[in-house]
């Protein structure tokens, strides 16, 4: 067999198809299998720069300043990086081993979590018993940097992007913006707006630590303006009061919009900003979702928090007794997904979105309703341009028991990964598919050992990062909890409890509960569990695979 076509052309050719196929093709014949290793490191080079859609003319040497560490490390080649990313995709899935690292240097009392898998870093802050940020190296476990003792208040929010650190201050709506230093790096000056107040610049000179914070500005709103939540999408920093929206550039400090948006949306639970300027803010409140355009300020869509159903395709999650698609060294297990055709129902259903996020690209919404219920609209920008109804593009998830409460809702590097008392999900989905399926296809894992309903109720963050899940877990069961220290635990080595399975598939068959509201409305009915943990770090599901030796993987 001879190559028609020049070999740059086969090789772009080549770069369009998913690593997994190129045995195969192999096999298909001795003329590929002579090209694909006479051209091997171009071949792996190209797919490499299409999957992780890096700049042509990047090098094997300047991956790190690229992609993941974890993604990356042990990799001494592009197939070797190749077939490393191919692991992490299929653990996504369920399909490839995985392991959990637990990081006992978050502190003991972790409450919000941010994740830098390209720097190597896990930002937390802390509740009451241990009010304190902190900065870990996700690679050793080491704490990296801290602010000092009890400076941050305790139940900090707060933001992480592109090295800007941004939390809210005790008792105020003031945000405090630190910014990473890199290693041989100097940074002069503060922001030219708002730069940091004395505060920050004595709490400076007391730390010294591996890795480099510097205090580079104070964001303060409007005078008598209260904010509740805040959202970083760099460079945009958005947070909301009662009546408005404002808008900081970070890298500047400058208040550069305020859009009021007077919405009878009901309490705040949450805001979100896309990254694109002339993108969409979102307030989500207990009465409805909304968004508005960044640059007209106009409201462009309003989703109540009172339907039974949001759309005609709608999934539930069945039991699976027999666990035939559970892979034993994975900790993320299949989770089977039946897909059905909703109508619309009269009347109304009283729920409250408690959460909402917009994907990387600016195309995809992911919502949570209270009721473990998640709303999924692909290039939703469809519904605002009249081109679609929300029923008909919009997929309508019941995360598990209508019954349990969510927790939490995180959506990066285009998959969906949530938080509710029954468990912890990652759910993915190909997206362009949803422009021409009538019934797109989802697939959904659970991390399954992390059953126990305690732990679960006691959840306060869950992120998502290129090659893992990060969330605040109890050390019992995990490790010493007189002595927890910095380790990872094979996914072979934490089979599921059992028992709390039986209680899980049991769960599934549950109808939802409502109440009856004064005006005839039924309202949803959640549940969560009492109790909580003590104590509480950050672990994670590594997805990568493991080293035996360096540039092998397996």
């Amino acid at each position: 067999m001879s190559f028609p076509l020049p070999p740059e052309l086969t090789l772009s050719i080549l770069s369009h198809l998913p690593i997994s196929s190129l045995p195969a093709l192999n096999a298909t014949s001795l003329a590929w299998y002579t090209f694909i290793q006479t051209n091997e490191s171009a071949v792996y080079r190209n797919i490499a720069i299409e999957s992780f859609s890096l700049p042509p003319s990047t090098t094997f040497s300047g991956l790190n300043m690229l992609l993941s560490q974890r993604a990356v490390a042990g990799a001494t080649d592009w197939k070797a990086l190749c077939k490393a990313q191919h692991h992490i995709e299929q653990s996504w899935l369920g399909k490839a081993a995985s392991s959990v690292t637990f990081y006992p240097a978050t502190g003991p009392n972790v409450h919000r979590i941010k994740v830098d898998e390209h720097r190597g870093l896990i930002v937390t802050t802390a509740g009451a018993r241990d009010p304190r940020l902190r900065v870990v190296d996700m690679n050793t476990g080491e704490l990296v940097w801290a602010l000092p003792e009890r400076y941050v208040c305790a139940y900090a929010h707060c933001e992480y992007d592109n090295g800007y650190i941004i939390f809210n201050r005790r008792f105020s709506s003031d945000k405090e913006v630190w910014r990473l230093v890199e290693d041989g790096a100097t940074v002069d000056g503060f922001a030219p707006s708002n730069p940091p107040d004395e505060l920050q610049l004595r709490a400076a000179e007391q730390v010294s630590y591996k890795r480099k914070f510097i205090p580079w500005a104070l964001l303060r709103p409007p005078e008598n303006a209260s904010t509740r939540a805040f959202r970083l999408a760099y460079p945009t920093l958005m947070a909301a009061s009662a009546t408005d929206m404002y808008f900081w550039d970070v890298p500047s400090g400058a208040l550069v919009r305020t859009i009021p948006y007077y919405s009878d949306v009901g309490e705040l639970n949450y805001v979100e900003v896309s990254r694109q300027k002339d993108g969409l803010a979102f307030i989500c409140g207990t009465n409805a979702l909304r968004a508005f355009s960044r640059a007209t300020g106009r409201r462009v869509l309003d989703i109540p928090s009172t339907r039974h159903s949001y759309a005609d395709n709608s999934y539930v999650f069945e039991a699976d007794e027999g666990h035939l698609g559970w892979l034993p060294s994975a900790v993320l297990k299949q989770q089977p997904v039946q897909h059905r055709n909703t109508l619309e129902l009269p009347g109304q259903l009283l729920d409250e979105f408690v959460a909402v996020h917009i994907s990387e690209c600016g195309s995809h919404i992911a919502a949570l309703l209270s009721s473990s219920r998640l709303i999924i609209i692909p290039f939703f920008h469809r519904v605002i341009d009249g081109q679609n109804t929300l029923r008909e593009i919009a997929l309508d998830v019941q995360v598990g028991s209508p019954r349990g409460a969510s927790k939490y809702l995180s959506f990066e590097n285009g998959r969906i990964g949530l938080a509710t008392v029954a468990g912890i999900y990652v759910l993915s989905l190909d997206f362009d598919s949803c422009l021409c399926a009538m019934s797109p296809e989802i697939t959904v894992v659970r991390a399954a050992w992390f059953n126990s309903a305690v732990g679960l109720n006691s959840i306060t963050c869950l992120q998502l990062g290129p090659s893992g899940i990060y969330f605040n877990w109890s050390a019992h069961g995990l490790v010493d909890v007189t002595n927890p220290q910095h380790c990872s635990i094979a996914g072979e080595n934490l089979p599921p409890d059992g028992d709390a399975e039986g209680m899980y598939a049991e769960s599934l068959l549950e109808d939802r509960i409502t109440a009856r509201a004064p005006n005839g409305s039924e309202v949803v009915q959640v549940f969560e569990f009492a109790q909580h943990s003590r104590f509480s770090y950050v672990v994670s599901v590594n997805l990568t695979p493991v080293i035996a030796e360096a540039g092998h993987v397996e």
